[in-house]
């Protein structure tokens, strides 16, 4: 398995688990439609986030 797989395989867990858990936070305290719309943004934003971390990471590696 490649690193890039890896990454790839890495980012959409921590999406997956992170857009649940923002869905299930939000929704105790918003309406069901407003959670979703913020667990989805939040979730893109964490997952863009580690994704440029991790890119940063393996340059200074190489």
């Amino acid at each position: 398995m490649t690193d890039r797989q890896k990454e790839s395989i890495i980012n959409s867990l921590l999406q997956f688990v992170l857009f649940f858990l923002m869905l299930f936070v939000s929704k105790l305290v918003l309406t069901q439609t407003s959670a979703f719309w913020i667990s989805l943004i939040v979730s893109i934003w964490i997952k863009s986030y580690f994704r440029f971390a991790i890119i940063r990471e393996w340059e200074e590696i190489e």
